[in-house]
């Protein structure tokens, strides 16, 4: 019993992560693990390599953030430079050279990465320069001295590289990073054959947000249903999820339109077929009309405007309800009749 309470427990904490959708989403905390670090000499090449994500880091140490300085009694102290935050020592007159590789997965954006420095720094992701080169605070390190915006065109889905060069300025120096950012929930968004959903497949949502999407068929076709999470909403052209907060899925299904044909015929005559007939969209219907015995067709209306007195009429590419109606008239002979002399 005691196991089954803690599954349930530890099932409930993944929930957020299962989901997927979380507001500021950290990717790489302050004081985080796993760092590649290299101490060099700021003229070294390899300041002018390592933010390339295929860099050989391989023979660098593993170490601990943040890279610092601790204070001493030549110089008032500063709050971060204390045992507790640094966890790997500057060395003297040396640049301080991080990587890391972080996962994030689809639909990540609004990435920042956010800095804490003293004195100069220049940060990469993915080799490119996101901190508009070197960025300089010449003062105790805070948390978001910096706050670099990453453009979502920048990120992968899966793996990424943080590279951040930490210039020595002074004898105090202190580096540390944090990177967050807003994981989406995914809408699903399909459509059937002769129409469209917009937008379509894989949709990415930040948490707290609403998305619209429009679901429009083909000519000649309506929508037949829209179900959201599997439950039919109506035969509706757009819907809207409100203040997304978890994943969902949206289908639309369209069908033919169809017309009603209704086709009669006064006394002594018929028309065939007669009475109401339903056809598709562009599809086609021919009419005969035949007299009977000893009559002929006075004339045929068509939504009431006449066509003349015509044995067939074909309805074509059919799209909208119409009408058909024959007359009949009996017909008539002339005797002529004469009379010789006397």
């Amino acid at each position: 019993m005691k196991k089954s309470l803690l599954l349930q427990v530890f099932i409930l904490s993944l929930l957020p992560s299962l989901l997927l959708g979380q507001l500021n989403k950290v990717f790489i905390p302050y004081q985080a693990q796993g760092y590649k670090f290299l101490a060099t000499k700021p003229n070294s090449t390899v300041v002018q390599t390592f933010q390339n994500p295929s860099f050989d880091d391989s023979r660098w140490a593993t170490a601990a953030s943040a890279v610092g300085t601790l204070n001493n009694t030549s110089s008032p102290p500063c709050p971060l430079n204390d045992a507790a935050h640094v966890k790997t020592l500057w060395p003297s007159s040396r640049d301080a050279l991080l990587r890391k590789h972080f996962t994030i997965p689809a639909g990540t954006r609004n990435v920042k990465v956010s800095v804490a420095i003293d004195n100069n720094v220049q940060v990469f992701l993915n080799g490119a320069d996101i901190s508009g080169g070197v960025q300089t605070h010449n003062d105790c390190a805070m948390l978001e001295n910096f706050v670099f915006n990453v453009p979502d065109n920048l990120l992968k889905v899966g793996d990424n590289v943080l590279a951040v060069r930490g210039i020595w300025i002074s004898s105090k120096n202190y580096l540390d990073v944090q990177v967050k950012g807003d994981v989406s929930y995914s809408i699903t968004a399909s459509a059937g054959a002769n129409g469209s959903i917009t937008p379509s497949g894989s949709v990415y949502v930040v948490p707290g947000t609403n998305q619209l999407f429009t679901i429009s068929p083909a000519t000649g076709y309506h929508v037949a249903d829209v179900l959201v999470d599997g439950s039919s909403v109506g035969a509706v052209t757009s819907y809207t999820f409100p203040s997304v907060s978890s994943n969902h899925t949206i289908s639309a299904t369209f069908a033919i339109n169809t017309y009603t044909l209704s086709a009669s015929a006064g006394a002594n005559g018929t028309i065939s077929p007669s009475g109401s007939q339903t056809v598709n969209y562009g599809s086609s219907r021919t009419y005969t009309i035949t007299p009977a015995t000893g009559y002929h067709i006075a004339d045929v209306l068509v939504d009431n405007v006449s066509v003349g007195p015509v044995g067939t009429y074909t309805f074509s590419s059919v799209s909208a309800n119409h009408t058909i109606a024959a007359t009949f008239a009996i017909n008539t002979y002339t005797l002529n009749a004469s009379a010789g002399a006397n």
